[in-house]
């Protein structure tokens, strides 16, 4: 079951919520717009590329496929590779 919201109970919600310490309505529907899908190639040391979608900010991004970290590219056993660039495309095809 849904429900409708007035304009002055989804303000008195938005307050509540950025009173606890958490976004604001206005502040999570502007974050949800960041957070297009883009395409990510992550470069690794060993010359491999990856190309991957993903959901999220420029930020969370390079958050999640850090420069100097490393990925698990082993099938039978583990292999660490170091990711050494990541280039980030958003569907529109314009790069960031």
């Amino acid at each position: 079951m849904s429900k409708s919201w007035t304009p002055e109970e989804l303000a008195a919600a938005s307050a509540a919520m950025k009173a606890e310490g958490h976004m604001s309505y206005e502040e999570f529907c502007a974050y949800l717009e960041r957070c297009t899908e883009k395409v990510v190639v992550v470069h690794l040391a060993d010359g491999d590329a990856i190309t991957t979608r993903i959901h999220g900010t420029e930020q969370d991004i390079r958050g999640y496929y850090r420069i100097g970290s490393c990925l698990n590219m082993g099938a039978a056993g583990d292999r660490l590779v170091e990711i050494v660039a990541v280039d980030i495309v958003d569907v529109s095809g314009n790069t960031t």
